[in-house]
Parts: C-alpha cells; sequence; structure tokens
C-alpha cells in the first residue's frame, strides 16, 4: 500500500523575521553619538496614539485563582501599561531596523534534543548560542526514559564584544554598551528605548521615548476621544467579557522548542512574531476562565519623547503605525497581549495627535502650549517624512527585516488554517524547516499535513 503524501497546506502560528548578518549593520549604528538628557537637540515632543482591537485580546492582570484570569486595570477600569506597549513597539522597532536582540536573553531557551554527547555552541554576527543540561528540580541531569540526556539551548545577542567563560570554553558575545568617552556604543533600539545591564562596571542609559498607559474609552459626538470613568464603564460594559480556554498555559506563556524551526544552519533563524488568524480559540467552556477586550475596543496612550534624530522619530513612528489602513482595516496590525498562538491579540494602532516642542523652553510648559497637529492629512504628511528619512538611512532600516515582518503581520489573516503540527508530523517530517515570511504569502512553499 502506498502512503498518501500531505497535500493540505497550513500556517505555523509563528515565523521569523529575518536579521542582517553583516556585522558591519550593527557596527555603524554603534557609531552614531548619543544624544543623552543633559541638553536639547533633535525633535521632542508627543505622540497620541490610538488602538483599535481586531480581534479579542488579553493582557493579563490579577488572578483570582490558577483558573480565573482577570484582565489588567488601571485605575479600576481595564487598561494597559506603558511598558507593555513599549515592549511591543520594540520588538517591532527592532525588527525593523536589525538593531540588537534586547527581547532574547539567556533566559529565552528551549530543549534542544537527547543525546549523550554535547553538541558544540556557536557564534555568527553576534548571535551565539550555548547547550546547556536541562535540570531536574533536584539539580541532577535530566534524561529521557532510557536513560539519554537532555539538553537545552540558550540563545544570547549582544553587540559589542566581550569575552565570556562558558562550560566548554570562551565565546565572544556582543552587547550594546554606552562607552561614555566618546558617547557612543548604542544600537539605535538602545539609544531611543534604554539600555539595561546587570553589571556594576556597565552604564545604563535611561532612553528618550516614554510610553504612558493606554486608557479605554469612546469617541462622542463631536468626535472627541473621552476615557471611561467607573460609571460609564459600568453602564457599557460590551467592551469586556469573561470566555473559556482550554488549556492556561498556552494564553499565558510561550514555549519555545523544535530546533528545526528554531535555527537555520545552527544560526538564529531571526525574531519570532505571530501570524494574525481568523478567529480565536476560545470555546464556550474549558479550564480557565478568561476577561477579554471584544473586538472594535478603543484605547488611547501618549507617548513622550525628547532629543530624538530625524531616523529615530522615523523608526519610533513605523513601528506604531506599521502600514495600517484604519478606515479599511487592512494592512499591518499589531499582536498585543498574551494568546497570540491562539488568535488573541490583533489590533492596529494609529498615530492621532503629534505635538511638538520648537524650543527648549517649550519642554517646561504646559503641554497645552505645545503646537498640536490634529488634522488627518497633517499628521500623516509629517510622518511619512521622517519615516522616509529612516529608509534612506540603510544602517538603520533592515529592508527585508521590513518586508519579512509586513508578511508575517499581514492583515487581515491569511486564507490557510493556522495550527502547530503535532508530534505525528514531526515524526514524519524531521528537520523540517518553516517557509520564509514571503513564500507563506505568495503560498509558494507551505507546510503540509
Amino acid at each position: 500500500m502506498v502512503k498518501r503524501k500531505p497535500t493540505t497546506p497550513f500556517i505555523n502560528p509563528y515565523n521569523f523575521v529575518r536579521y542582517n548578518t553583516n556585522p558591519s549593520h550593527i557596527a555603524a549604528q554603534r557609531q552614531v553619538p548619543v544624544s543623552g538628557h543633559d541638553k536639547f537637540s533633535g525633535y521632542s515632543g508627543r505622540l497620541t496614539c490610538e488602538i483599535s482591537t481586531l480581534r479579542r485580546i488579553f493582557v493579563a492582570g490579577s488572578q483570582t485563582n490558577r483558573t480565573n484570569f482577570k484582565f489588567q486595570r488601571i485605575n479600576g477600569l481595564p487598561g494597559i501599561q506603558g511598558s507593555s506597549i513599549k515592549g511591543v513597539i520594540r520588538s517591532v522597532a527592532e525588527a525593523i531596523s536589525s538593531a540588537c536582540f534586547s527581547m532574547i536573553s539567556k533566559n529565552y531557551e528551549y530543549e534542544y534534543h537527547a543525546s549523550n554527547t554535547k553538541p558544540s555552541a556557536t557564534s555568527s554576527a553576534g548571535i551565539s548560542y550555548q547547550i546547556l543540561p536541562k535540570k531536574q528540580k533536584n539539580g541532577s541531569h535530566a534524561t529521557t526514559s532510557r536513560g539519554v540526556l537532555r539538553w537545552n539551548i540558550e540563545f544570547q545577542h549582544f553587540s559589542k564584544p566581550s569575552s565570556v567563560t562558558l562550560l566548554d570554553g570562551t565565546l565572544t558575545h556582543y552587547a550594546c554598551v554606552l562607552d561614555k568617552p566618546n558617547n557612543n556604543g548604542l544600537c539605535i533600539c538602545c539609544r531611543m528605548f534604554g539600555s539595561s545591564t546587570a553589571s556594576d562596571e556597565v552604564q545604563a542609559f535611561g532612553g528618550k521615548v516614554c510610553f504612558n498607559d493606554a486608557v479605554i474609552g469612546f469617541y462622542n459626538q463631536q468626535q472627541d476621544f473621552i476615557a471611561h470613568n467607573r460609571d460609564t464603564f459600568r453602564n457599557n460594559q460590551s467592551s469586556i467579557t469573561h470566555t473559556a480556554y482550554k488549556n492556561s498555559q498556552t494564553a499565558i506563556n510561550p514555549k519555545p522548542h523544535h530546533e528545526s524551526f528554531y535555527l537555520e544552519n545552527v544560526h538564529i533563524r531571526g525574531r519570532k512574531f505571530y501570524y494574525h488568524q481568523q478567529s480565536d480559540c476560545l470555546v464556550d467552556s474549558g479550564e480557565i476562565s478568561l476577561e477579554v477586550v471584544q473586538p472594535n475596543t478603543l484605547f488611547q496612550f501618549t507617548i513622550d519623547y525628547s532629543n530624538l534624530s530625524e531616523v529615530e522619530l522615523g523608526l519610533l513612528c513605523l513601528a506604531l503605525q506599521l502600514e495600517w489602513d484604519e478606515a479599511n482595516n487592512t494592512g499591518t496590525a499589531h499582536k498585543i497581549g498574551q494568546g497570540k498562538p491562539i488568535g488573541l491579540g490583533s489590533a492596529g494602532i494609529k498615530i492621532k495627535k503629534i505635538e511638538e516642542a520648537f524650543s527648549t523652553g517649550n519642554r517646561y510648559k504646559r503641554i497645552q502650549s505645545i503646537a498640536a497637529i490634529t488634522d488627518e492629512s497633517q499628521i500623516q504628511s509629517k510622518v511619512q517624512g521622517w519615516i522616509n528619512a529612516l529608509k534612506a538611512d540603510p544602517n538603520s532600516f533592515y529592508k527585508q527585516g521590513w518586508d519579512d515582518l509586513k508578511d508575517i503581520l499581514h492583515y487581515p489573516p491569511y486564507n490557510y488554517p493556522i495550527e502547530y503540527p503535532d508530534q505525528a508530523w514531526f515524526r514524519n517530517n524531521r528537520g523540517s524547516q518553516l517557509p520564509q515570511p514571503d513564500h507563506v504569502r505568495t503560498g509558494t512553499r507551505m507546510l503540509l499535513k
């Protein structure tokens, strides 16, 4: 009997944005002087932005018990902390600029494979990983049921050479480090969003953008955004509801694994992003209750920025808006919060107001005194000028990364089933790698089941 070949195409819930493997790309970013906080230069002001949910979203707040998760609350109302939004935007900005991998650390690990021979670590273009024993709770080296040792792979990406001694020798790592005497050493994203370190010998940098909390609200008849207070929200709670899912872990924590998906020729494949889906996998009954915000719900937040260059401001705006057509709900949209693998989190972001500080004195005046632009065409014209400056700088803009990102975050979703391969699929397709994002977009090479 001839075994039939799989013919049904499907999409894995995540894919990877490629990065620039040429070390001169990062090196050039690091040569740009860092404008600090001691004097004013470049662009300063405030952006007012709107989040419009496209699918149900879940941002974890309080947990009443192990099976009941509340949406995040700010002053008693559903909201999204500025730090959470900042993380989303920074990860996108790093992909667009192919900056350092600040979002990948030694804690980003997964099971490599079972072997009694330890695989060797590798390093290339500032990307490295090391293989460590998978530990049991008692500290001993974990094994399979047949006594074969199990290993974890630990990703690391840094940007400035520093010698680190590992169990199997010395690797050269790369970390963004502020070089105080020369006033450089940071990639474009570390200059904008900040750079932290656990070492007392390395100076941190506070960054030049501040994300404020996103508040839930609505538009009145005059088309002014009105933030909900407790009374208005109590009278109209249609924007938030409880629903259930069968397994809490899928909705809460990512679980990276399968080296054939995560690695390409033993190098880290890229930055991980999730596809949008036609619908989420929440069900009427299940093990866990999630409090989710419904589609077509609005949030508003502000970003205060100071001392940004035109290129940096262009990167911030592109990472915020992507290529989002608010009127038609099409283009490139964000994924926010938890539950991305099961279809939660799709949202569009639009810049609704620009307030520019034209002089250093305005920095200390009331924000109302700063020139405000609210006309949509004027906003988009100014934003596009900043984005054009970014795209004209090959050291700060990585077109391959931007194209990959658009392919993964394409909205509306692709008309293919999106699901994780099961164990039988991996047994029958050992070593199979994910298709590149542009192959998925065009359907020229797909996973088959």
